[in-house]
């Protein structure tokens, strides 16, 4: 058992340098090495037991992805599209050997003990590189330690979520998850990425559901008092997008209700700029196999599908997506089985909505939240 502790402690650094981003987006980040090793101990380490329903998928969906790039590298795409393969190649063992080394509360405690340091990380990089809350003609977007403000907002959700439900796994106190939850909620307001702010929204929603409804009695007064907090914040985030907001002239021109006040009317909340059209110049070939990333992105521009589910489909088809979307059909229902329809929709629920318009397979966070929420420790599968 004594053995485990070093590689936790591996896989929580690399939550922990999470939010630092040093090199340029699509390369790795110190968090990236720090799960390398991870990997390449539990690999040297691992004993081998039978792959459960959801790694078996998992693993035919990253096959299947790397037949389809090899075809389009054989066709004349270049090298670099292998990338793809290989970093699913990464996520698949990162999720496989993280969700198995969370076996107890001490294991979720440790990594929540990792977000808490992650999300201050981070806000320090937006207090120390500066944000805006004042309106103007082109407000400024904050990124921190980020490359680009969606990644900033996307990690606020992840965070957000994890934190929840750590909390709700009674994996952290309650003033170290209420000021965890503040800071993730203030990274996704700096930020101004609409995605993050629904995302978060929808989180703190279904987190004022869950503690409404799912704690005991003896819990019942921190209980209602937090939800009452919670729920007061989500049905503000959520007035703000029906324009409620102007009965309160205080927060009139700030930039994050103009971001969701004119969600709809902005050019790059249309699914047309977000690559979904793309799908409809495919062939029936292509939409079974998958016309490949590097295609998708000559017909797009030179740019990728933003989506987490769409993109998949574009690039694979329905074979190679069905494998994921049959995966992601076993963690909602791994969750839903453990914890109930609040706990599935507050786990799945904000990542897969920040995902209709952002390509969110790519995050490490986001696959940490996979790995803690189907893990031993937190009830799930073996």
């Amino acid at each position: 058992m004594a053995r485990r502790y070093p590689l936790l402690l591996l896989m929580s650094l690399g939550v922990a340098l999470s939010p630092i981003y040093l090199f340029e987006s699509g390369g790795l980040q110190f968090a990236h090495y720090a799960m390398a090793v991870f990997i390449l101990l539990c690999s040297v380490t691992y004993r081998f037991s039978p792959l459960s329903r959801s790694d078996l998928f998992f693993l035919l969906y990253v096959a299947y992805v790397w037949l389809r790039e090899l075809a389009a590298l054989v066709s004349g795409a270049p090298l670099v599209t292998m990338m793809v393969p290989l970093h699913l190649t990464f996520v698949f063992f990162l999720y496989f050997y993280s969700r198995r080394h969370l076996y107890s509360q001490s294991d979720l405690v440790a990594v929540g003990h990792a977000i808490s340091v992650a999300c201050s990380v981070a806000f320090l990089g937006v207090i120390l590189t500066g944000f805006s809350l004042q309106s103007g003609a082109a407000p400024v977007r904050a990124m921190g330690t980020f490359n680009n403000p969606n990644q900033l907002g996307y990690f606020a959700v992840c965070s957000g979520t994890i934190v929840c439900f750590l909390y709700n796994l009674k994996a952290l106190r309650p003033v170290q998850f209420f000021l965890v939850l503040m800071i993730s909620i203030f990274l996704s307001l700096t930020s101004l990425s609409k995605a993050s702010m629904v995302s978060m929204g929808f989180l703190l929603l279904a987190q004022s559901g869950y503690l409404l409804f799912s704690h005991a009695s003896r819990e019942a007064r921190l209980v209602k008092l937090l939800s009452c907090l919670l729920f007061v914040v989500a049905v503000s985030s959520i007035a703000l997008m029906f324009e409620l907001w102007r009965v309160f002239m205080v927060v009139d021109g700030l930039p994050f209700v103009d971001r969701l006040v004119n969600f709809a009317s902005e050019n790059d909340s249309s699914f047309t700029v977000r690559g979904y059209g793309i799908i409809a110049s495919a062939s029936l070939v292509e939409l079974v196999f998958g016309m490949s990333s590097y295609s998708a992105a000559l017909r797009h521009g030179g740019h990728e599908v933003h989506s987490t589910l769409m993109s998949q489909l574009t690039y694979y088809g329905l074979c190679g997506s069905g494998f994921l979307l049959y995966f992601f059909w076993r963690w909602f229902r791994t969750v839903l089985v453990s914890h109930g329809w609040l706990a599935m929709c507050l786990v799945c629920g904000p990542v897969m909505l920040f995902g209709v318009t952002h390509n969110g397979i790519r995050f490490l966070l986001f696959w940490i939240l996979i790995s803690i929420s189907m893990s031993k420790a937190a009830g799930g599968s073996k």
